[in-house]
């Protein structure tokens, strides 16, 4: 999200018409740099990640998977509501130093605000 502030490290969702993906497939991302990691905690999810410059995690669902899709929303929310955007650039600033060294804390711990959002993307779409 331009203007926000995050980690130095580049968040990539692909929705793919289909899934899992090939032993090829991965061997391509593997030989690029990025380690496979599978679903990493979210069924249905091939993740990726790679530490060199620039840092970048790789998040594939099919297109239909509901994680997938609430990513998107909580992206576009974010987009399109810069007081929401502020207010989770602070809490992620805040949430940093609180759980310095502990990264599934502070995922944990922004869990409440992006499902916040998203309740209210989705009463506005209902409106």
């Amino acid at each position: 999200m331009p203007g926000l502030a995050a980690k130095p490290i580049i968040d990539i969702l692909v929705l793919l018409d289909r899934l899992p993906l090939s032993r090829e497939e991965i061997e391509a991302a593997v030989s690029r740099g990025y380690e496979y990691r599978g679903e990493q905690g979210i069924g249905g999810r091939e993740y990726f990640s790679r530490r060199d410059a620039p840092a970048a995690h790789i998040h594939a669902f099919h297109r239909d998977h509901p994680e997938g899709r609430l990513m998107l929303a909580f992206r576009d929310y974010l987009g399109a509501h810069a007081e929401a955007a502020r207010e989770y650039e602070a809490l992620k600033r805040r949430l940093a130093v609180e759980y310095a060294g502990n990264r599934p804390g502070y995922t944990d711990a922004k869990e409440p605000f992006v499902r916040q959002m998203l309740r209210l993307d989705a009463e506005a779409k209902r409106r």
